[in-house]
């Protein structure tokens, strides 16, 4: 009896440590491919005068490669845009973000800027993850507060 609960032990704790190395990210070959990996942009919804120079949205494109464009887009002066390096770290959340799929929520919001999240597989295949506002939709907002710390940001020499 106690071979046999024995076996059937180390078959679980084998089966667990297969399952739990085979859903290992390999971060570094994914940033061998160049394609676009996830596009967020934040939309400005609200009333605007449209002879001003408001701002219009910022697109955050992060690329496989580990790098990220951000284009803010503005109503007369245009596009504005820079593309850096995202730190190990901040790629490992977008990714694993990303990893998780559509999320299922809706939040209710007038203050006029909403987002929308699209991931994208290694063949550049769209999946929309969220559209709409993100008020206390922890896993977005998260995600925001690291995006927003790519807005004019210089590349370091």
């Amino acid at each position: 009896m106690k071979n046999k609960i024995l076996t059937i032990l180390i078959s679980f704790l084998s089966a667990f440590v297969l399952c739990a190395c085979a859903n290992k990210v390999d971060y570094d070959a994914l940033k061998e491919n160049t394609g676009l990996m996830f596009v967020a942009t934040e939309y400005n919804t609200g009333e605007n005068d449209i002879t001003s120079d408001y701002w219009v949205s910022t697109k955050f494109n992060i690329f496989y490669d580990g790098s990220i464009e951000v284009i803010e887009t503005y109503n007369v002066s245009g596009d504005i845009g820079i593309r850096v390096s995202v730190s190990d770290k901040e790629y490992k959340k977008i990714y694993d973000f990303i990893s998780k799929g559509k999320i299922d929520r809706s939040v209710d919001g007038v203050d006029g800027a909403q987002w929308d999240f699209y991931s994208y597989d290694l063949e550049g295949k769209p999946t929309l993850i969220y559209q709409g506002y993100i008020y206390g939709i922890k896993e977005i907002e998260s995600i925001q507060e690291i995006l927003k710390n790519y807005i004019f940001v210089e590349e370091k020499s």
